[in-house]
């Protein structure tokens, strides 16, 4: 992961759609999600950063079956928007 950051909204819809891509790639050759993507030392670092001294913040923790129950609620119907994802 490179340490740029993208303003352009094309551009993060490019790059969100190649790190997902990437770990369709990583599940098709046996990889385990749970072991690689769990570490949320970046996260907080970021939330860390953007808050202002003296809040406070909690990061909740998102289930895979919450992330899948959005993706599935996704309307198939509906045109895509300029990021290619139907809303």
């Amino acid at each position: 992961m490179d340490k740029r950051i993208i303003y352009d909204l094309a551009e993060v819809a490019k790059e969100l759609s190649k790190f997902f891509m990437n770990i369709v790639q990583y599940l098709q050759e046996g990889g385990d999600l749970n072991s690689h993507y769990n570490d949320n030392s970046l996260l907080e670092k970021f939330v860390a950063s953007k808050v202002h001294e003296g809040q406070s913040y909690k990061i909740p923790h998102i289930s895979e079956n919450t992330v899948l129950n959005i993706i599935k609620g996704i309307s198939t119907n509906k045109a895509t928007g300029h990021h290619s994802i139907s809303t």
